[in-house]
């Protein structure tokens, strides 16, 4: 009687296996380029959007790579103290702190966005505080923060908004990459 055999051996795992620290090496390129190229794009979707007012908020968007042994992220967030409140909006009911409000309304009076009418001839008394144009201007800030309490700010939310438009060419240079290298560890070159 007559035998028939095959043998099926796996000759690609001991070649993955040599393969996959330079194939994380890689990643870990990868994964830290799309991140700062969605931290750049974060930052001019804010400048094209007309999201900002001191530049603080657009500065202030980083971004942060982890890695581990058999992981690699990349996080683009912002540590500015007032960025959830521009990305997540203010509900009606909550108060706004005045003092930041205050300077806002100072540098768009400097711009000459707004107006104040200071009367001629008007001098600020010995030991006085404000001049009458920083009580009008206190004046505009108070109206603005009342009616934020009353109607609430509609957020904006640029990270989000980046993200889903970028996410799936962000994929797609990452899976490439990955496969052009893990293909070139496994040949040896």
């Amino acid at each position: 009687m007559s035998t028939i055999r095959a043998e099926v051996k796996d000759t690609l795992s001991p070649a993955l296996s040599r393969a996959a620290s330079s194939v994380l090496v890689e990643a870990r390129r990868l994964v830290n380029r799309e991140g700062l190229r969605l931290a750049g794009k974060v930052q001019e979707h804010l400048k094209a959007r007309g999201i900002y007012d001191t530049g603080e908020l657009r500065k202030s968007v980083i971004q942060r790579e982890y890695a581990g042994h058999d992981f690699v992220f990349s996080e683009v967030g912002t540590n500015s103290r007032y960025a959830e409140a521009v990305h997540e909006g203010r509900k009606p009911g909550t108060w706004v702190p005045a003092d930041p409000l205050i300077e806002w309304v100072r540098r768009r009076v400097k711009q000459g966005r707004f107006t104040l009418a200071t009367p001629k001839g008007k001098r600020r008394k010995r030991g006085a505080k404000l001049s009458v144009k920083d009580q009008e201007m206190r004046g505009i800030a108070f109206a603005i923060r009342a009616k934020i309490h009353q109607r609430g700010i509609q957020g904006r939310p640029f990270m989000d908004e980046v993200h889903a438009r970028e996410e799936a060419g962000i994929r797609a240079r990452i899976g490439q990459g990955l496969f052009v290298a893990t293909r070139k560890a496994v040949r040896g070159e």
